[in-house]
């Protein structure tokens, strides 16, 4: 998938959207960094295509990795 869109909502959110290469089945958002990792489901809404978010307060300080 690529990203359409990376941002900060109200400060508390990382929302990552995009069209996803396939449209069936379900994707994951995926943050790593340091040995952390994080899993999101993604929902095929929007006009992004695939939308998630991860509350921002709970992401340790660092340089992330972000797959879906």
């Amino acid at each position: 998938m690529r990203a359409r869109k990376v941002e900060i909502l109200d400060g508390r959110w990382l929302h990552v959207a995009g069209r996803p290469e396939d449209e069936h089945g379900p994707l994951t958002l995926v943050l790593t960094c340091g040995g952390e990792e994080r899993r999101e489901r993604m929902e095929h809404a929007g006009l992004e295509g695939a939308e998630g978010s991860l509350p921002v307060p709970e992401l340790v300080p660092g340089d992330w990795d972000v797959h879906v």
